[in-house]
């Protein structure tokens, strides 16, 4: 009896320092485990990033949601690990009376389930300024105006063309009146009868003369009847009515001919504004071809330039979460320190009552022998 309760609290301190260095041990062996999932977890992270090879990919990407799960996963794995070597523990110190281990439940201190999130930069964009846009409305415009110049130029081709037929058909009217005209030329020969005074001759013929002088008649004089031949033609009077046609026609044409300069002008006007504006529309579209694709270089450049920085963000913040010191470790080994805190202590008072369990039923079992020896030496 003595010598018991000489080593008593010796032997109990000893116990229970027992159960904190395993459990001490225990939970330096658990954080280097810990870590180690959290670099392999990290690594396999950064893996699967440097495979992101599209915008759409690393935006659907969620690192945080699998980082919240992994960190659950181990939080449930520790608890069962604490569990386990919490029973190991009390089935080591307990070994001689497993049947009298008393039963219980380990508590557990709530674990931190809110969500561990990464927040992306947003993707660049690039803008030209409104070069572009200023481009395609210069391209609109000039498709707008070479549209109208092209409805204009068909007017005026109608118009040339309607006129050109007008002039021809007059043209070709008054052609066949002249013809007409010139098909009634014709000349033809013609005997007239003229007469003409003849002098009486002798002395009374002169005295006639010379009297008829006096009182005006044609005194003194016999006519005489000469037969003419003469050739006649109808030559001026066709002249004349071919003037008149020439008249007629000449400014009826000579209008049609004015319109159909001016309307020509228009037509060579508009055909030289039509190459002016589809060569402008050919130089625009040719600018706004290399601007879009100057623009699309620009795009996917700074799509690739994006990636590669939210690539090595993502990285960084899974390092930042996963290395020692990091958020998710952190965690982790505050689950482990809290647990297994807490189990230390169950452990240690349900060895401690254990142990003053032991010692009383071992006191009261020495007394009664003491008893018994006392009173009765046979039964001792």
């Amino acid at each position: 009896m003595n010598r018991l309760l000489r080593d008593n609290n010796k032997n109990r301190n000893d116990f229970l320092n027992s159960v904190g260095s395993q459990m001490n041990d225990f939970s330096s062996n658990l954080r280097k485990s810990i870590l180690r999932d959290c670099e392999n977890k990290s690594a396999k992270f950064n893996d699967k990033i440097d495979a992101l090879n599209k915008v759409v990919d690393i935006k659907k990407f969620s690192v945080g949601e699998a980082t919240t799960a992994f960190y659950a996963e181990k939080c449930s794995d520790i608890k069962d690990k604490i569990e386990n070597i919490s029973e190991e523990i009390l089935k080591k110190s307990f070994k001689e009376i497993n049947d009298l281990m008393p039963r219980f439940n380990f508590q557990k201190k709530g674990v931190d389930e809110k969500a561990i999130k990464l927040t992306l930069q947003n993707e660049e964009t690039y803008d030209d300024g409104g070069r572009i846009n200023e481009l395609k409305r210069q391209g609109k415009e000039l498709t707008q105006q070479i549209a109208a110049t092209k409805s204009a130029k068909i007017d005026a081709e109608n118009m040339v063309g309607q006129l050109t037929s007008e002039k021809s058909s007059l043209e070709a009217e008054r052609a066949k009146e002249i013809r007409a005209a010139n098909s009634r030329k014709r000349s033809w020969d013609e005997t007239i009868t003229e007469t003409k005074p003849v002098e009486q001759k002798g002395f009374f013929g002169r005295l006639k003369r010379f009297a008829g002088d006096l009182f005006g008649t044609n005194w003194g004089y016999d006519e005489e009847t000469i037969e003419k031949k003469i050739t006649r033609n109808n030559y001026a009077e066709i002249e004349a009515e071919k003037q008149q046609i020439e008249k007629r026609y000449g400014s009826q044409i000579n209008q049609l001919r004015k319109d159909l300069n001016t309307y020509q002008e228009i037509l060579d006007t508009n055909i030289g504004n039509l190459e002016f504006l589809q060569r402008k529309k050919d130089e625009t579209e040719k600018k706004l071809r290399d601007a879009e694709s100057e623009q699309e270089w620009l795009i996917e450049n700074a799509k690739i330039t994006w990636m590669n920085k939210q690539k090595e963000s993502m990285k960084a913040q899974v390092r930042r979460w996963f290395e020692q010191g990091g958020e998710v470790f952190d965690k982790l080994a505050a689950v482990i320190r809290d647990n297994v805190s807490l189990c230390e202590k169950e452990l240690k008072q349900n060895v401690a009552q254990y142990y003053d369990n032991k010692l009383e039923n071992y006191k009261k079992n020495i007394n009664i022998a003491i008893a018994k020896i006392r009173k009765d030496s046979d039964i001792a």
